[in-house]
């Protein structure tokens, strides 16, 4: 309970938003990213979740440790339905049929990095 207890008071601290009900605080940071702590069974376990409608899951909400897979997957069937057309062409390839085979893909990849410079 004093571990409970220190947390509230750090949230209050810093004017973090927070909500408490029974043993479990859910944190509230910058969007999308939601924590809970719980305090139940004399432990602590933290979690974290990523709200739906947001630029890296899209309407999916997940667990944060999900995010990093869901995301490499996508890349992958990105890469399965654009490249092969591309890769398939005999003899000359136009330039448009590159760029419009590379812009999904570095479009993807992209999205995945921007997040991690952003917050920098």
């Amino acid at each position: 309970m004093e571990k409970k207890l220190q947390l509230i008071e750090n949230l209050n601290k810093y004017n973090e938003d927070f909500t408490e009900k029974e043993n479990i605080i859910t944190i509230k940071t910058v969007e999308p990213l939601i924590f809970y702590v719980d305090f139940s069974n004399n432990k602590i376990q933290i979690d974290a979740e990523v709200k739906p409608f947001n630029l890296l899951t899209g309407i999916i909400r997940m667990k944060f440790e999900n995010v990093i897979g869901y995301i490499s997957i996508m890349l992958i069937i990105f890469m399965i339905i654009f490249l092969p057309p591309l890769l398939n062409q005999g003899g000359d390839v136009g330039k448009i049929r590159v760029i419009l085979s590379l812009i999904p893909i570095i479009t993807v990849v992209g999205w995945t990095i921007l997040p991690g410079v952003l917050s920098c």
